[in-house]
Protein backbone atom coordinates (compact mmCIF):
# COMPACT_ATOMS: atom_id res chain seq x y z
CA UNK A 1 0.00 0.00 0.00
CA UNK A 2 1.43 3.38 -1.21
CA UNK A 3 0.60 6.40 1.46
CA UNK A 4 1.36 9.66 0.23
CA UNK A 5 2.63 12.42 2.21
CA UNK A 6 2.17 16.26 1.78
CA UNK A 7 5.84 16.69 1.32
CA UNK A 8 7.34 14.52 -1.24
CA UNK A 9 6.02 11.21 -0.53
CA UNK A 10 4.58 10.17 -3.77
CA UNK A 11 7.61 10.99 -5.89
CA UNK A 12 9.86 8.91 -3.10
CA UNK A 13 7.43 6.10 -3.82
CA UNK A 14 7.53 6.76 -8.04
CA UNK A 15 11.00 6.61 -7.40
CA UNK A 16 10.96 2.99 -5.06
CA UNK A 17 9.25 1.65 -7.69
CA UNK A 18 11.68 2.88 -10.91
CA UNK A 19 14.19 1.35 -8.83
CA UNK A 20 12.41 -1.81 -7.85
CA UNK A 21 11.95 -2.31 -11.81
CA UNK A 22 15.58 -1.00 -12.33
CA UNK A 23 16.38 -4.31 -10.34
CA UNK A 24 13.99 -7.06 -11.70
CA UNK A 25 15.22 -6.13 -15.15
CA UNK A 26 19.22 -6.05 -14.17
CA UNK A 27 18.56 -9.76 -12.42
CA UNK A 28 16.63 -11.19 -15.07
CA UNK A 29 19.98 -10.29 -17.79
CA UNK A 30 22.21 -11.50 -15.29
CA UNK A 31 20.30 -14.88 -15.39
CA UNK A 32 20.73 -15.44 -18.88
CA UNK A 33 23.95 -17.75 -19.69
CA UNK A 34 25.91 -16.79 -22.58
CA UNK A 35 27.00 -20.71 -24.04
CA UNK A 36 29.83 -21.26 -26.48
CA UNK A 37 29.50 -23.84 -28.75
CA UNK A 38 31.05 -27.01 -30.54
CA UNK A 39 30.31 -28.80 -33.23
CA UNK A 40 30.87 -32.35 -33.52
CA UNK A 41 31.01 -35.98 -34.84
CA UNK A 42 29.67 -38.78 -32.11
CA UNK A 43 32.57 -41.39 -31.75
CA UNK A 44 31.30 -42.97 -28.33
CA UNK A 45 28.62 -42.96 -25.74
CA UNK A 46 29.78 -43.61 -22.26
CA UNK A 47 28.22 -44.26 -19.09
CA UNK A 48 28.56 -40.28 -17.87
CA UNK A 49 29.74 -38.47 -21.01
CA UNK A 50 29.99 -38.54 -25.45
CA UNK A 51 33.02 -38.58 -26.94
CA UNK A 52 33.53 -36.72 -29.80
CA UNK A 53 35.69 -35.66 -32.60
CA UNK A 54 35.73 -31.76 -32.89
CA UNK A 55 34.72 -30.15 -36.37
CA UNK A 56 36.18 -26.97 -35.29
CA UNK A 57 39.97 -25.91 -36.58
CA UNK A 58 40.67 -24.21 -33.13
CA UNK A 59 39.94 -27.69 -31.02
CA UNK A 60 40.90 -30.62 -32.87
CA UNK A 61 40.68 -34.32 -31.95
CA UNK A 62 38.65 -36.01 -29.73
CA UNK A 63 36.40 -33.93 -27.25
CA UNK A 64 34.59 -35.73 -23.76
CA UNK A 65 31.48 -33.78 -23.27
CA UNK A 66 29.70 -34.27 -19.76
CA UNK A 67 25.62 -34.72 -20.21
CA UNK A 68 23.15 -32.01 -19.94
CA UNK A 69 20.88 -32.15 -16.96
CA UNK A 70 17.40 -34.25 -18.09
CA UNK A 71 19.43 -35.27 -21.36
CA UNK A 72 17.96 -38.03 -23.19
CA UNK A 73 20.97 -40.20 -24.52
CA UNK A 74 18.74 -42.39 -26.57
CA UNK A 75 18.55 -39.11 -29.14
CA UNK A 76 22.39 -39.20 -30.07
CA UNK A 77 24.10 -42.26 -31.55
CA UNK A 78 27.63 -43.24 -33.04
CA UNK A 79 27.77 -41.27 -36.23
CA UNK A 80 25.93 -38.41 -35.50
CA UNK A 81 27.02 -34.49 -36.06
CA UNK A 82 25.72 -32.35 -32.79
CA UNK A 83 26.24 -28.92 -31.24
CA UNK A 84 27.53 -28.13 -28.08
CA UNK A 85 26.50 -25.19 -25.90
CA UNK A 86 28.60 -25.55 -22.69
CA UNK A 87 30.58 -22.51 -20.28
CA UNK A 88 33.60 -22.61 -18.73
CA UNK A 89 36.00 -23.44 -21.49
CA UNK A 90 37.44 -26.49 -22.82
CA UNK A 91 39.97 -28.20 -20.27
CA UNK A 92 43.01 -29.05 -22.22
CA UNK A 93 43.83 -32.55 -21.26
CA UNK A 94 43.67 -35.77 -23.46
CA UNK A 95 41.22 -35.94 -25.03
CA UNK A 96 39.78 -32.15 -24.42
CA UNK A 97 37.13 -32.32 -21.87
CA UNK A 98 33.62 -29.76 -21.47
CA UNK A 99 32.21 -30.20 -18.03
CA UNK A 100 29.78 -27.82 -17.85
CA UNK A 101 27.39 -28.42 -20.60
CA UNK A 102 23.94 -26.69 -21.40
CA UNK A 103 22.75 -28.84 -24.10
CA UNK A 104 23.20 -31.06 -26.84
CA UNK A 105 21.75 -30.67 -30.58
CA UNK A 106 21.46 -33.36 -33.09
CA UNK A 107 22.54 -31.41 -36.69
CA UNK A 108 22.35 -32.21 -40.08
Amino acid sequence: MIIFSKNGGRKMSIAAILLSLICLFTLINMSRIKADTLDGVVIKIQDSCILMDSLDENEPGPVEVSYPDKFDVSEIMAGDKIRVYYTGGIAESHPCQINKTIKIKKIE
